[in-house]
């Protein structure tokens, strides 16, 4: 990992001007893969690419390493940032980095082969998501000339909840998932608008 803060110092690096505004927006689907960077059929892949259905072709269809999964449809994914990591010296409190992020969702109503699915998600020590929102777009990590790419999840933090039921009112029933981002994940988050519809045209053949 690349420290934050380098030595020795050059000047200070130019925050760049906020043209557009940038939101995750509402996520309803998530995809996860091996692989830190886009198994798209064109090679190396790009932000250009990845935006069209035919380029996620092989990765969904792949029996290797290079498979991407998707999900269901999920719902209240909301992400909990870490807090810094400190130390306190000479009264004063210094910032050594972040702690993870945690992501949690609920997955409503699902059938135990959904749920013994993502939990089998548990035996994976290296994992990459991508998540979709409801406005067909794909946000992802933007990792500059080796391409787009998924976040990486801290080892062997996903987890899935067995189903909670109270009988109340019909799709009550829902299992909560949740999984740690590693500390500055988001410094590469990029947001793009997909040329077809991540929620509704992401298949794995039968799933």
């Amino acid at each position: 990992m690349v420290p934050l803060c380098e030595c020795p110092k050059s000047a200070l690096d130019l925050i760049p001007e906020a043209e557009c505004k940038e939101d995750f927006g509402v996520v309803r689907r998530l995809a996860f893969s091996r692989k830190k960077l886009f198994q798209g059929v064109t090679s190396p892949a790009t932000t250009s690419t990845i935006i069209e259905l035919a380029e996620w072709a092989n990765t969904l269809a792949a029996t290797d390493d290079t498979l991407t999964i998707v999900t269901p449809l999920i719902d209240n994914v909301i992400s909990t940032p870490g807090d810094h990591k400190t130390q306190e010296v000479s009264q004063r409190t210094e910032k050594r980095g972040l702690l993870p992020t945690m992501i949690d969702a609920i997955m409503l109503s699902a059938k135990g082969e959904v749920i013994e699915a993502f939990k089998k998600l548990q035996c994976e020590k290296v994992l990459y998501v991508y998540f979709f929102n409801e406005d067909e777009q794909i946000i992802c990590a933007d990792y500059g000339t080796d391409g787009p790419g998924g976040f990486k999840l801290s080892q062997s933090t996903f987890g899935m909840q067995d189903t909670v039921f109270d009988g109340t009112t019909p799709d009550s029933d829902n299992n909560a998932l949740q999984f740690q981002l590693k500390q500055d994940w988001s410094d590469k988050k990029t947001v793009l608008d997909a040329n077809f519809d991540p929620l509704t045209e992401l298949s794995n053949g039968s799933s």
